[in-house]
């Protein structure tokens, strides 16, 4: 189905990817995740576990509501990786003061 070059690029990536979300997992950023198909709503809390699905388990979270700015507390969730568009710092000047 996929070539030897393809396979070992898709491992890389994978690797790649795994060792950043872990980074950022040792320093306990906070992130946002974008929804799939919904533009209006996104999720921010603290990773706390992920698998080779891009399932994760994040502590603390919470709803974001962009039109309106409201919030709503959820606690410790498990999101499906099928339903994640984009994850994010939520607080991108946190990691530049701690790269200076």
């Amino acid at each position: 189905m996929f070539s030897n070059s393809i396979l070992f690029q898709l491992v890389q990536i994978h690797h790649s990817c795994y060792k950043a979300i872990t980074c950022f997992k040792t320093l306990d950023f906070l992130f946002q995740v974008w929804l799939y198909e919904n533009v209006n709503l996104r999720i921010e809390g603290h990773i706390v576990g992920f698998d080779e699905y891009m399932n994760l388990v994040l502590d603390d979270a919470e709803e974001v509501h962009l039109k309106t700015k409201k919030r709503k507390s959820l606690g410790r969730i498990m999101m499906k990786g099928d339903n994640i568009t984009l994850i994010q710092n939520a607080n991108p000047q946190t990691q530049s003061s701690m790269q200076s």
